[in-house]
């Protein structure tokens, strides 16, 4: 896999969570837990898209905000909110998600490229659209994600870098 494609002819299942109701996706190769929201510490001066680290089986985790990375506006936690724990080519890092839908099993004639509607702020993640006969699902490319310029804050203090 590169950093910038996705092989979706190679994605069998995708877990599915939603962000301001909308649907998003990863591939489950990328997933490596998903995890209730524990109490988070915060970073000082960090970006607005990272809320803090978390201490996961003495790993320091820096953890995401999925409604920031795509230009929602924040929300306070709920309890249906859940941390996914991702691991990408560089680092591992947690997402925040309003909630956690399901695990997909996939066809790959049923991906399609992100329609030029979307935000722009979506766009710079996103690497094909997933539709299915009720849902088009966002799929996300966690390489692009975890190798975004915010993500240089977690580098520069060596949070959980590989």
């Amino acid at each position: 896999m590169t950093t910038d494609k996705l092989k979706v002819s190679t994605i069998e299942q995708l877990v599915t969570f939603e962000v301001e109701h909308e649907e998003f996706a990863i591939p489950i190769e990328d997933v490596y837990q998903i995890i209730f929201v524990p109490k988070l510490m915060t970073v000082p001066n960090s970006p607005e898209m990272i809320k803090g680290v978390i201490n996961l089986r003495n790993e320091i985790i820096p953890v995401l905000d999925a409604r920031a990375a795509f230009g929602f506006s924040s929300i306070p936690h709920a309890r249906q909110h859940r941390i996914i724990i991702i691991q990408s080519e560089f680092i591992t890092a947690g997402l925040i998600v309003d909630r956690v839908i399901q695990v997909l099993q996939t066809a790959p004639a049923k991906f399609d490229h992100v329609p030029s509607a979307t935000s722009s702020q979506q766009n710079q993640y996103l690497e094909k659209v997933y539709k299915t006969d009720e849902r088009i699902i966002m799929l996300l490319n966690v390489n692009k994600m975890l190798n975004d310029q915010n993500m240089n804050f977690i580098r520069k203090h060596n949070y959980s870098t590989d």
